[in-house]
Formats: C-alpha cells, sequence, structure tokens
C-alpha cells in the first residue's frame, strides 16, 4: 500500500505541473515555464527543509557501503532481476520524456496544451491503478502481475507512440500506457523491498534509483544519434523494440513471474 501510495504522490504532481505548465507555455511563452519550474524548485527545498528525517541508533559503515550492497545485489536473484527492470525503465522513461513532445508537435501538429494533456492521460492512468492497488487489490502473486503489466505494455507502449498518426489514439495510448505502469511500477517497487535484507534498504533501493535515473543520459546519447540518423517516430519504435526484448527476457522468466 505504501509504495502505491507515493506512485499515487508522484503521478499527481505530475498531471498538475505538466498540465499547469503546459497552460502556462501556452498563454506565455517558453520563459514563463522556466520561470515555474524555477518556482517549483524553490517550494520543493523549503518544503524539504521542514521534514523530520528519524535518526538511526546504529551507525553504518560508510567506506565501499555502496559497493558492497550493489556486489550484493547483483549475484543475488531476484534483485539482479529486478535491477536490470528498473534500468529498462529509466530508457523508456527517457524516450517518452524526450520524443513524445516532438511527435506531438512535428508529427500530430498540436499545441502546447494539447502536447501536455498527452502527459496528463499518461499520469491519470496511473493515478487510477495505483488508487486500486493501495485500497482494493493486492495480488497473490506480484511477480505474476508485474510479468503482465510490464510485459505488455512498457516497450510496446512506445511502439504505438511511435506508430500512431492520429491524436486521440495517442492520447488513448498514453491512458493505457500508464493504466498498465501505474501497476508496474507498483510492483516492481514493492517486489524490490520485499526481496532486499533490512539492513541494505536503502543502499539497494539508492542502486534502483540510480539504475533508473542514470539510463536518462546514456538513452538521451543513443536517442539523439537514431534521431539524427532517422526520424524521432523511427526512434521511438526501433527503442520500443529493444526494450520490448528486454523486459519479455527478464519478466517471462521463473525467477520474476514465480515471485
Amino acid at each position: 500500500m505504501e509504495v502505491a501510495l507515493q506512485n499515487l504522490g508522484m503521478t499527481a504532481s505530475t498531471v498538475g505541473g505538466t498540465f499547469l505548465g503546459g497552460a502556462v507555455i501556452q498563454a506565455f511563452g517558453l520563459e514563463a515555464g522556466l520561470w515555474l519550474l524555477t518556482a517549483a524548485t524553490a517550494g520543493g527545498i523549503i518544503v524539504h527543509r521542514h521534514v523530520s528525517v528519524p535518526t538511526s541508533t546504529t551507525i553504518a559503515p560508510r567506506r565501499g557501503a555502496i559497493r558492497s550492497a550493489a556486489a550484493v545485489a547483483l549475484r543475488t536473484q531476484p534483485l539482479r532481476s529486478l535491477l536490470a527492470l528498473s534500468a529498462v525503465l529509466g530508457v523508456v522513461i527517457t524516450a517518452s520524456t524526450l520524443l513524445l513532445p516532438e511527435i506531438a508537435r512535428d508529427v500530430l501538429r498540436t499545441d502546447s496544451l494539447a502536447a501536455s494533456a498527452l502527459n496528463v492521460a499518461m499520469s491519470i492512468g496511473m493515478i487510477t491503478t495505483s488508487m486500486f492497488v493501495a485500497t482494493r487489490w493486492r495480488p497473490a502473486r506480484p511477480g505474476r502481475a508485474l510479468m503482465f503489466a510490464a510485459g505488455s505494455a512498457m516497450g510496446t507502449g512506445l511502439v504505438a507512440l511511435g506508430l500512431s498518426r492520429l491524436y486521440l489514439l495517442t492520447l488513448l495510448i498514453c491512458l493505457c500506457w500508464g493504466l498498465t505502469g501505474g501497476i508496474a511500477m507498483t510492483m516492481l517497487r514493492t517486489l524490490l523491498q520485499l526481496h532486499t535484507p533490512p539492513e541494505l534498504m536503502g543502499r539497494v533501493m539508492g542502486l534502483a534509483a540510480m539504475a533508473q535515473n542514470g539510463a536518462f543520459p546514456i538513452g538521451a546519447l543513443v536517442l539523439f544519434g537514431l534521431v539524427s540518423a532517422t526520424s524521432v517516430t523511427t526512434s521511438m519504435v526501433i527503442v520500443g523494440i529493444v526494450c520490448s526484448f528486454a523486459v519479455w527476457n527478464i519478466v517471462f522468466r521463473p525467477t520474476i513471474r514465480n515471485l
């Protein structure tokens, strides 16, 4: 439930921020959008300063802590597969973040507000399934739920977005992608926490965040080369196919599906 509520809070803020940003850019220009981002960052700093973090009664060794945690995680199943899936998720997020606005502008010929509505639809889907998981549904086999959600949509959603040439169809794809994404992200983080030793929880979850966010610069470089050699839509399809095969290779193994 806690993980689902975290996803709910994150996606709810994404909906508000994306829609507000699109509206501000549409009304006042790109510079106003950057000022809005600056104000939101300042607000986050102010809120963070008032967060009370519990102090630990034990002092964990700092030297080599991340390296030792990585060694444990990478030689232990299902942590190794779950961290690999986190990295693939990072590539998928990178592709949708960087290429979807370009597709909305150059292929679908929409304005900033309509382009932001695509991300809003995706976030609404994630909120819907996150609320469902938090309040109504606790799967007896979370690995099976992760297999179906990630295997059916994580990479194939990029392929569908790259092939679509209709705005309403793209909007529907974003909504459905968000619905499955909410389940996949919730199950992924839940399984990471369930199979991580308590003394390594912070470090392993940090590794998961690094695997996901660290994929952004690598994915951005790859996308730059692909877009330069082909087109935005072709690049989206290529990355979607590669990510689909990577996801299937991970989630269809007994290591994940039998969790």
